[in-house]
Formats: C-alpha cells, structure tokens, sequence
C-alpha cells in the first residue's frame, strides 16, 4: 500500500511538473510572438507600396484585405459604400484595397463582393505592420499615418470613420448637415 502511495506521489509530481513547463513555454512563445507583431501607429511612415502613389491626394485610405477573411467579408457592404462615396467624390481620399493574395484571387473576390475599388494584389501586409485583416489606414500625402482601424467595426465606429473622413451627412431630405464640432485643429465643415 505504502508503495502504491509513493508511486502515485511521484505520478502526481512529474504530472504537475510537465504542466507548469507546458505553461512556461506557453506563456513564453506567447510572449515573444506578441512583442514581434507591430502595428502601424498613428505618425508612422508607409513604405512605398507599388500601385500607390500618395502624392496623387491629399489622403488615401488603405482597405487591408484578405482572401478567406470572414471579417473582411462580413465588413463588404461599408467597403461598398466607401467605395461610392469615392465614385461620387464625397470620400475626398484616393481609396484602394492592398491585398496579400495573388492577382487572380483578387479579380475574384472583387468581382464576386461587387467591390469598386483599385487594386494592389501582393503587398506583404507585415512590411506594413499590419498583423490582421481587415485594417484600415488613413494616409496622408506622404504616407504618414493619420489614422487606422482594426477589424471589423461596428456602426458607431464606422460613422466616426465617415466623420474622420469628413463625408457628408444626408438628412432625410438629402441635404448636407454642418457640424458644430469645431475646434482649433479641427475646422468646422459640411458634415
């Protein structure tokens, strides 16, 4: 009986041992991969990104994509709306879709979300810290970062993004609206 107890002991020793070490090197890689995953942040500088010529406008908001994204999928019907907002030339922003999938894959996939948008297949989203899709980033005319969201936004975060966009507001009449948030770095405007 003694042992059976001293080898059940030693059982429940090693057992908790090999836990604690799963978890140390768990917690560890988990760690490390977080440290290694940058984001861009508001300030940082784009690098050149062949297709994109930030020079053209005085802003471009990136549409980070990708193939097989359910994210990016279920955020298509804002996309489509940004995408006549710049047809109509209400979005003032160069708009474009930067995917990491090759061109035959992008054809597809805009074709069949009905997405009117330029394109730039290819582009590795990690030169760009960009570590998820979907992503979206307001440059400026040098590719300065003015602003970024991440992921899948819910409604409120898409009006703050159409209002950061300075997109007109339609009433129920189909008139523009004139914001009173107004302040010394933000001029007031047709909202």
């Amino acid at each position: 009986m003694k042992r059976l107890e001293l080898l059940i002991n030693i059982g429940v020793i090693l057992l908790g041992a090999a836990v604690l070490f799963f978890l140390a090197k768990t917690y560890r890689a988990t760690r490390e991969v977080s440290q290694s995953l940058e984001e861009p942040h508001i300030g940082d500088q784009l690098p050149s990104i062949p297709g994109i010529d930030w020079k053209s406008s005085d802003r471009t908001v990136i549409l980070a994509l990708k193939k097989g994204c359910h994210y990016c999928e279920d955020s298509m019907p804002f996309y489509r709306q940004l995408a006549a907002l710049s047809e109509q030339k209400a979005l003032k922003a160069n708009l474009v879709a930067i995917f990491p999938d090759p061109s035959a894959d992008v054809d597809a996939l805009v074709k069949a979300e009905n997405l009117s948008v330029k394109t730039v297949p290819g582009v590795p989203l990690r030169s760009l810290k960009i570590s998820g899709t979907p992503t979206v980033i307001l440059a400026d005319s040098s590719g300065r970062i003015l602003q970024d969201w991440v992921g899948e936004l819910t409604e409120h975060e898409q009006q703050q993004m159409l209002d950061t966009l300075q997109v007109p507001k339609q009433t129920p009449a189909g008139t523009a609206t004139v914001s009173a948030n107004c302040d010394s770095e933000k001029p007031c405007g047709v909202h």
